[in-house]
């Protein structure tokens, strides 16, 4: 799990934000053209979670068979309330070490792990098992920009070169994360990736116990000095003798800036600490398991790499959860037909109902006040303003019936069925404007009207049949200053005449 005394150095870096805003940002930028963000996880750190959550609480007696899978079931519904991200994850393989903090690593029972790839499927997610470490495996996905971030508790991480890790603080999506970008870990600590290493070396880590009496501001301020980018020069171009000669050398100088502090960026002097550490310092094979890690990219592996061009966004398919809820959950019997229900109720259906709004399938029928995906449809009943305090959002009500109907369990009531979530603005535009035609015409002609600038000076055969709320739509106008007019008034119009956005609330 890494080192805390990294997450604690690191701290000043952190950028605060939630997987939903995260979520609606990556669906408005669509940088990849899928609008979407793809976030690489650790399969083991979410059951370790699951776990630990569950020791603490006690309550392995009272939740039933299987309860850290159930665990995961409801953080793949919490996941799924971030609607606009593609989750990949990333199992352990064969080849990853077998000892860590000096303990042989125990494999998971095959079937946990099993059930998690099926629930993982089901969700709509995404996930392979790499040839070693799932951390050292989802590094290199991120550095090679085939994922966008990885989500994780092990700051390790970080050390084996991931430049994005977003660092979960709480139980649901709007909950604040902690988001840590290489680039700025360099600016705000200092820390390169190169100097990453030399901190995990110096303080400790999953491979090794690091020096006594190092703690992470002493570890830092030597990363600081240079010191862990010429230790990964020499360990990267030096071999042989040649190699021990030159760690000697580096060692001699490490030494002698912590008995003398000659840079001054130490604050004192450490004689102490300097005494500590061994002519075998740095351990080379803890070193190359950071540096040259087994992972699916590297030059001697001969599998297949993960076929990353499949990453794309897809919908839950409910029918698949409900068999698995039944089977492994034991939700089976008649008379708990309507727990699984008021499970769902509760825990999936936001999560579908809100990837219906991302979906590249999803479609809004003004006539019928339904919207559509590929997997299932539901009508809106209400749309009202919510008063959603990060992320600007629409509190709307809408019909499960599809969604139950799905599960094809009998004797539940149908036609009551409804729920109430919070759908992100930007996301009720995509599907009223830019997934309706006629619509985005009709809301290009109220902004004009608002203006009172001749709707034939907007509209035009030129402008698009679907409007991309991620850029500026081509007004066909010659008058700059016009365009930016309703650029700015688009709000104004919102608030003094919502019926053109949102006609079924009125």
């Amino acid at each position: 799990m890494g080192t805390e005394k990294l997450w604690a150095t690191l701290k000043p870096a952190a950028e605060p934000r939630s997987l939903l805003d995260l979520s609606v940002e990556a669906f408005e930028k669509n940088s990849r053209g899928i609008r979407s963000l793809i976030i690489g996880v650790d399969i083991s750190v979410r059951l370790n979670s699951c776990v630990a959550a569950l020791k603490t609480a006690s309550l392995h007696a009272h939740t039933g068979p299987n309860p850290a899978l159930r665990a995961f079931f409801y953080q793949l519904c919490q996941f799924s309330k971030a609607p606009a991200i593609v989750l990949v994850f990333i199992f352990d393989g064969p080849g990853r070490p077998g000892i860590k903090r000096g303990t042989r690593v125990v494999n998971r029972p095959l079937a946990i792990m099993e059930a998690a790839k099926r629930l993982i499927k089901a969700f709509g997610y995404y996930f392979y098992e790499a040839p070693g470490e799932a951390e050292a495996e989802l590094a290199v996905l991120n550095k090679l920009g085939f994922i966008d971030g990885v989500v994780t508790e092990d700051s390790d991480a970080l050390v084996f070169g991931a430049d994005c890790v977003i660092r979960t603080t709480g139980p649901t999506v709007t909950h604040v994360c902690d988001i840590y970008r290489s680039s700025s870990i360099a600016q705000t600590t200092g820390l390169t990736s190169e100097g990453l290493l030399l901190f995990a070396l110096l303080t400790g880590g999953d491979y090794g116990p690091g020096i006594h009496g190092c703690g992470g501001e002493i570890a830092r301020a030597l990363a600081v000095c240079g010191y862990g980018r010429e230790l990964v020069e020499i360990l990267s171009s030096c071999s042989g003798t040649k190699l021990r000669r030159a760690l000697d050398v580096w060692r001699h100088a490490f030494c002698e800036e912590l008995r003398t502090n000659s840079a001054g960026v130490l604050g004192r002097r450490y004689r102490r600490l300097s005494s500590r550490i061994p002519n075998t310092f740095p351990n080379l094979a803890i070193a190359r398991l950071y540096l040259d890690p087994l992972t699916s990219f590297s030059s001697d592996f001969v599998g297949a790499q993960p076929n990353t061009a499949d990453w794309i966004p897809r919908e839950p398919g409910i029918a698949q959860i409900t068999r698995i809820c039944l089977e492994k959950f034991h939700w089976g019997p008649e008379s708990e037909r309507q727990t699984i229900f008021k499970q769902f109720e509760c825990n999936l259906w936001p999560g579908v109902a809100l990837r219906m709004f991302t979906s590249p399938s999803a479609s809004y029928d003004h006539s019928t006040g339904k919207i559509k995906s590929a997997n299932a449809v539901a009508a809106i009943l209400s749309n009202k303003g919510s008063r959603a305090k990060t992320t600007p959002s629409r509190s709307i009500r809408l019909s499960t019936h599809d969604f139950v109907k799905q599960t094809a369990l009998s004797n539940l009531d149908l036609e009551s069925a409804s729920i109430t979530i919070a759908v992100p603005v930007r996301l009720v535009e995509w599907v009223y404007l830019s997934r309706n035609a006629s619509t985005a015409s009709e809301f290009q002609i109220a902004r004009a009207q608002a203006l009172n600038i001749p709707s034939s000076k907007i509209l035009s055969d030129r402008l698009p049949r679907q409007l991309d709320l991620a850029e500026e739509p081509d007004y066909q106008s010659d008058d700059e200053e016009v365009c930016n007019q309703l650029h700015s008034a688009t709000l104004k119009l919102l608030q003094s005449q919502p019926s053109c956005l949102y006609p079924w609330e009125y």
